[in-house]
């Protein structure tokens, strides 16, 4: 079982040097500045104490990254684990309003009221958001990706994959990007959130 940890292993420091030059498998743009990243506090160990309640409202706060930076790259035989980041894009109303035009709802099971009648279909929105991006990777093919819907944070989230999972190819990513872009009536890239459960470095 995982062991979450008190060390402070990684702890934020100066900022990460990262060559511009080479690419990283997970990082479909680096963004940097003069050759360093500059990572959140809020996404390292806490020093000396365990992780608290107040270390994931400050988790949530923080802005999500551009790029993965290489110590969140997990490396086989290490008994530290980062925490799992997700690349993706938080949905909004604007997919539902797609998966209505596209008929790609996903009606929650019918309820019934304490008067045995039935309710309203609801949509469900984590099925819907699947859905959606199933359908647009069967269309463009996009065949590397196996798109997920996770809770990032307690809120729902479209996940292309994690840093855990196999990197697809560039041109597949920026293909699914560039359509939900249009969906979500968004301009910037997708970006690294914190998974909702395994936010936290631990050790195994």
């Amino acid at each position: 079982m995982p062991q979450y940890i008190k060390a402070s292993i990684p702890m934020p420091g100066k900022a990460e040097n990262m060559n511009p030059n080479v690419p990283s498998p997970h990082n479909p743009s680096t963004m940097t500045l003069n050759g360093r990243l500059k990572i959140p506090k809020a996404y390292f160990a806490p020093k000396g104490r365990l992780y608290s309640d107040e270390d994931m409202v400050a988790l949530k706060r923080a802005r999500p990254l551009e790029t993965l930076p290489p110590k969140f790259i997990p490396t086989k035989g290490s008994e530290v684990k980062p925490p799992v980041l997700h690349f993706g894009y938080p949905p909004g109303d604007a997919v539902l309003a797609y998966a209505k035009v596209h008929n790609l709802l996903k009606p929650i099971p019918t309820l019934e009221d304490d008067d045995g009648n039935l309710a309203a279909p609801e949509p469900d929105l984590a099925y819907t958001i699947r859905n959606v991006l199933e359908t647009l990777c069967e269309r463009h093919k996009l065949t590397s990706i196996k798109p997920s819907v996770q809770a990032i944070l307690r809120t729902d989230f479209l996940s292309f994959y994690t840093n855990y999972t196999p990197c697809p190819p560039k041109e597949e990513a920026e293909k699914l990007a560039e359509e939900l872009k249009v969906i979500l009536n968004r301009t910037d890239s997708p970006m690294w959130y914190p998974d909702s459960h395994e936010w936290m470095w631990r050790r195994e």
